[in-house]
């Protein structure tokens, strides 16, 4: 990790005010990319508007409770900052295209049945001892 990205992440877990604005600016680059590309492999109609949304979502996540997530990165096995992030914006982006797999199917006010309506059949079955009867009473 370099020394600038030990500077931002540490403020910004201090609170400082000037490091939060300085991280948005400096990773919004790779996290609106990284949301825009995992859209485009996983979802062939990346629009404008989602992509935007998500990456508000990921920053206010960043920042949600204290920079709890920002608390996460540890920056061991090599990982760095940069890379953490581009992970979190795609695990953030993949949540989201699973959460639109909702199928939706409409619903027509008859759904057709292979089977005989219930008054159909009562009928069918009186019809049949009916008949049963006359041909009982026939010589």
């Amino acid at each position: 990790m370099t020394e600038n990205e030990r500077t931002l992440l540490s403020g910004c877990k201090r609170g400082e005010k000037p490091a939060w604005p300085a991280f948005v600016q400096q990773y919004s680059p790779l996290v609106y990319h990284t949301i825009k590309r995992t859209l485009s492999l996983y979802h062939t109609n990346a629009r404008p508007d989602i992509v935007e949304d998500l990456f508000q979502d990921f920053f206010l996540s960043v920042l949600r409770d204290d920079y709890k997530k920002l608390r996460q990165f540890r920056g061991d096995r090599g990982c760095t900052l940069a890379s953490w992030l581009r992970m979190v914006a795609a695990r953030l982006t993949i949540d989201h295209l699973r959460e639109q797999k909702t199928v939706t199917v409409a619903v027509s006010e008859e759904i057709p049945a292979n089977d005989p309506a219930p008054d159909d059949s009562l009928i069918g079955q009186e019809e049949e001892k009916l008949l049963s009867a006359v041909l009982d009473s026939l010589s």
